[in-house]
């Protein structure tokens, strides 16, 4: 991470359609940052399609935010957020870059 700690990125929360509102998306999501906490992650990053409102909501739900490209190289400065593109692959995924810290 620039600036030190360590950062780590849920690449990938999804279940099968029939499986859809029940719930599934948020336990997975739960088991996901218990993992990062317990792996000592200080940041947690996320990209997700702008279109999908279900999952914008659920990582909204656990405390990320939106990080806009202005909030995006004010927090992390050049060259500091052209590391985290480019350990999130946020350049080949353009979707939403979200970040949250852990409590």
């Amino acid at each position: 991470m620039p600036g030190g700690g360590k950062g780590d990125l849920v690449d990938w929360i999804f279940s099968d359609p029939s499986g859809r509102g029940l719930g599934l998306g948020a336990r997975l999501m739960a088991a996901s940052l218990d993992w990062f906490e317990q792996a000592d992650s200080d940041k947690i990053f996320a990209i997700v399609e702008s279109f999908n409102t279900n999952s914008s909501n659920l990582f909204a739900s656990r405390g990320f935010s939106i990080l806009s490209f202005k909030d995006q190289s004010n927090r992390y400065r050049f060259p500091g957020f052209m590391k985290v593109w480019l350990k999130t692959y946020h350049f080949f995924a353009l979707g939403i870059f979200c970040g949250s810290n852990l409590a």
